[in-house]
Formats: structure tokens, C-alpha cells, sequence
């Protein structure tokens, strides 16, 4: 548990602010690192406290232990911050705020069990909570095809990049490093690993490696290394050591490795679908993510052009400036005052 105060506009008002967050399974720590840094950047006078769900996010008994543990401590502004939208049913409508991350878990469930995550995951939850907030327009788009009713409650507020990123002398390798950040399905990890194949380049991959991942790294005889639960000092080293950053991911709720990558100042590659366009700005190179042959051109015309390299690390550090944590915590501070507040 971690309590921050701030003051706005010199406001004593007393208001407790309880951010909710799922108990990480391994390896998920994004969501939590996204709020730390908006705690960091808030600047009103508030009391937040963060309470991690006592219970993993599995079965029903846990999963109804957390909905008793929020309900006995909710505060007077409470923030479920993503991926246990179920609580929702535990907390006052009044003064609850849902972050509604992505809605990836639906393009994997067909029939009865997609109807019931709809409505035990989406639908109950977004009607319990008085504001949803979604991390892009991307994500609000799925969100109000799934329930146009969320459209006047829904409002985009983005994740910022941490400020604890810095913009680092690139010191070129001989065999270039290129970076991909993720090993999950929609990471397209099999589709960069076919297109890398004979190239002289070595891949760095940060996340857990399956059987077909490494039997396809094997086939390919692509050179790699890769680490898994680092921290974030060890992930901002990662960025520094790379020439290059490839996030040509399927499906992304935003797509934080790529804000990530240009703070660093890291040339991009990403994906023309979901929300990495728009994260993205004009600082990346986009590719179709189930085009092989396309996602290897990509990497050769910035690995072998440096007017297309330098001129994409110039745009993706302008872009970042869109994303800084002070702005987005002041939306926050400023969304939690409107929900403290009687009537707003």
C-alpha cells in the first residue's frame, strides 16, 4: 500500500483516492508502471492510495474475494486501473472510474464464453462505473461499437511515457541489435523471426520464449539472445543497447515499447493497424504485421539508409512530447475532483 499527496490550485478539500490494481500475474507489470508514473505527475490535493487485489484475477471464488475486498475499501474516489473490471460491481456507481486497457480477450473467445466476458467484463462494469477512461481512440472505438451506450461516460486519457527515459548515444554494433519487446501471440514474434532469416543482425527478445518460438528462432537461424522479468532500469539499458526497435504486434491496446523506444531515441518500427498509428505520430515506419516480406524491407531500409534512421528518431522524440506524464496526470486529478465533487 502507498499513499501520495499533491496539492491543486490550493484546494484542502479531503479526498481519497483508492487505485485499485490486479495482483500481476508474472511478467505483467506495464498497467503498474503506467500509474506509478501518473501518481508521480499528480498534481492536485489529493490522498491516493494504492491497493493491490488480494487475489489473482482466476477463477470465480478469487475473483469474487476481490469484489468484497474493494467494496470494504473503497474510498471516495476509486479507480479500478485495468484488467479486473469486475470489482466495478462492488464499488458505488457514484464514485467509481473504470480504465478499460483493451478488448484483445474478445478475438479470442467464440460463442457462450465470449457473451459471458461481454457482459461479466464489459458491459456490468461499464454501467457500474460514473467515467471510463480508455488509453486511445483505438480502444474507444471497440469499446463503443461493443456498447454504444459507454459513448457519453467514455472519455481517451493516454499512457505516459516515463520520464525516467533519456534520449542515448547510440554506439552502432557491427551486427545490428534489433529490439522486440513481448513474446505474447499478438507480438508476431513468428512473423519477425521469418523475416530476419540469413539477415546479419541479432535479435533481442524481452519475454518468455515458448517451444514453436524457439524451434522458429532455430529453423530461422536467426541470432538471438533474450531476458525476462527485468526492471525497469534494466528495460531502459535494453533500449540504449538496441539500433533498432520492431513492434509489429497484431493487436495493441496503445503500444507503450513504442513511446518507450522514441524517448530513447530509437528508430521504430511498428504496425499500420489498432492504435499504433496513433501512438505513433509520424515517428515510425509502418508495415502490414502479417506481411513477412514487407516487416524484412522495413528493417533493411532503416538499417541500410541513414537519412531514414536519423530522420525517424528525430520525429519519434517530437512525438513523445505528446505523452508526457504531468499533462496526463493533470486530466486524472482533474477527472477524480469531478467525481469527489457533489453533483458534477
Amino acid at each position: 500500500m502507498t499513499t501520495t499527496r499533491a496539492s491543486l490550485n490550493g484546494s484542502h478539500a479531503s479526498c481519497r483516492v483508492v487505485m485499485f490494481q490486479r495482483r500481476p500475474l508474472p511478467g505483467q507489470h506495464s498497467v503498474e508502471r503506467v500509474f506509478a508514473d501518473v501518481r508521480q505527475a499528480l498534481p492536485a490535493d489529493l490522498e491516493v492510495e494504492v491497493l493491490v487485489l488480494p487475489f489473482e484475477s482466476r477463477r470465480v471464488v478469487n475473483r469474487l474475494r476481490n469484489i468484497v475486498f474493494a467494496r470494504r475499501h473503497r474510498g471516495d474516489v476509486n479507480h479500478i486501473t485495468g484488467d479486473v473490471h469486475y470489482i466495478a460491481l462492488g464499488l458505488p456507481r457514484s464514485s467509481t472510474i473504470l480504465t478499460v486497457l483493451d478488448l484483445v480477450s474478445l478475438n479470442r473467445l467464440r460463442g457462450m464464453r465470449r457473451l459471458t466476458l461481454v457482459f461479466l467484463w464489459y458491459r456490468l462494469p461499464v454501467w457500474r462505473s460514473r467515467y471510463v477512461t480508455v488509453i486511445s481512440d483505438w480502444t474507444r472505438s471497440e469499446l463503443v461499437a461493443l456498447l454504444p451506450g459507454a459513448a457519453r461516460k467514455t472519455m481517451v486519457v493516454h499512457c505516459p511515457v516515463s520520464p525516467k527515459l533519456r534520449v542515448s548515444k547510440r554506439s552502432p554494433h557491427a551486427r545490428p541489435i534489433l529490439l522486440q519487446v513481448g513474446t505474447a501471440p499478438n507480438k508476431n514474434l513468428l512473423r519477425v523471426v521469418q523475416a530476419l532469416g540469413c539477415l546479419p543482425v541479432h535479435l533481442r527478445i524481452v519475454g518468455h520464449l515458448d517451444t514453436e518460438q524457439m524451434s522458429s528462432l532455430s529453423a530461422a537461424e536467426v541470432d538471438f539472445s533474450h531476458a525476462a522479468g527485468i526492471s525497469d532500469d534494466e528495460m531502459a539499458a535494453e533500449y540504449a543497447n538496441c539500433d533498432l526497435v520492431i513492434f509489429a504486434s497484431t493487436y495493441e491496446g496503445f503500444g507503450l515499447p513504442i513511446l518507450e523506444a522514441q524517448a530513447s531515441g530509437r528508430p521504430v518500427i511498428t504496425s499500420s493497424v489498432a492504435s499504433m498509428p496513433d501512438v505513433a505520430g509520424h515517428g515510425a515506419l509502418f508495415v502490414d504485421p502479417t506481411d513477412v516480406i514487407q516487416i524484412r524491407k522495413a528493417i533493411c531500409s532503416v538499417l541500410e539508409d541513414p537519412a531514414l534512421y536519423e530522420s525517424l528518431v528525430r520525429r519519434g522524440t517530437q512525438n513523445v512530447d505528446r505523452f508526457r506524464s504531468s499533462s496526463i496526470a493533470q486530466t486524472y486529478a482533474e477527472l477524480y475532483l469531478a467525481v469527489f465533487t457533489p453533483n458534477a
